[in-house]
């Protein structure tokens, strides 16, 4: 168990190297080439944007935190409705259609598209990124960074190491 009371095994690590992230960069580009996406982003399960590629809005920090937090709550009013598996938010605006993707990470999948799309042409493109995605995170957080040996500093041992700054 961890200081929190969390026992470790239910505790993740995330490691993107630069192979990972030129892949997951490929498979949103992707799902701009062949899905016609105008900009897409995958944001990992805390609200941070690991990739974003193509124009707009999609790839600013807040929409990473803001879609974070849609989900949660969304599992939340989901669970309390006696339905347990959203996976999929699509909103249709004046300007564009942007498809919200839970992936089987909790990792999630953001990606808009010009208004005039429709979902049914969007859908396979969508699954295909959602899928590779997925695939990708679930190999990245089985990775184990290197675990540090030895005890924790005290004030002293820090005021020590740090001499009189």
């Amino acid at each position: 168990m961890d200081a929190q009371g969390t026992p470790h095994d239910l505790l993740t690590n995330l490691v993107v190297t630069a192979e990972l992230q030129a892949e997951l960069d490929g498979a949103l580009d992707g799902l701009l080439r062949e899905g016609g996406a105008d900009s897409a982003a995958l944001v990992e399960r805390s609200g941070l944007t690991l990739a974003a590629k193509g124009g707009g809005r999609t790839a600013h920090p807040a929409v990473g935190a803001l879609v974070g937090g849609i989900f949660k709550s969304l599992k939340t009013l989901s669970g309390l409705m006696g339905e347990y598996a959203i996976r999929e938010l699509m909103q249709k605006g004046p300007h564009s259609y942007t498809a919200l993707i839970l992936l089987e990470t909790d990792d999630l999948l953001v990606a808009t598209f010009p208004s005039e799309r429709l979902a049914s042409q969007v859908d396979v493109p969508l699954k295909t990124a959602a899928g590779r995605l997925a695939m990708l995170m679930s190999s990245a957080r089985q990775q184990r960074a290197p675990v540090q040996q030895g005890g924790l500093l005290d004030a002293s041992s820090i005021d020590d190491a740090l001499g009189n700054f």
